[in-house]
């Protein structure tokens, strides 16, 4: 599951760095209209946004537990 997050990490980050450039390219240069050609990009951006917090709160419930445990035990 570790691998899997740092995977969709790495994939979220690459796609926003990709999103940033087009925006500063659309804002100097609006008739070459980059924004629409990095549709795709966007989509993966939030699906990969939406299953890293999905990974993330499974890890945090789990966790809870965990510490739940310790707690009664001590």
């Amino acid at each position: 599951m570790r691998m899997i997050r740092e995977a969709l990490l790495h994939v979220c980050v690459v796609c926003s760095l990709c999103c940033m450039m087009a925006g500063i390219l659309d804002y100097y240069n609006p008739y070459m209209d980059f924004g629409g050609h990095i549709l795709i990009l966007k989509y993966v951006l939030y699906i990969g946004v939406i299953l890293l917090m999905v990974c993330r709160r499974g890890t945090d419930l789990h966790q809870l537990k965990r510490k739940k445990k310790i707690i009664v035990k001590v």
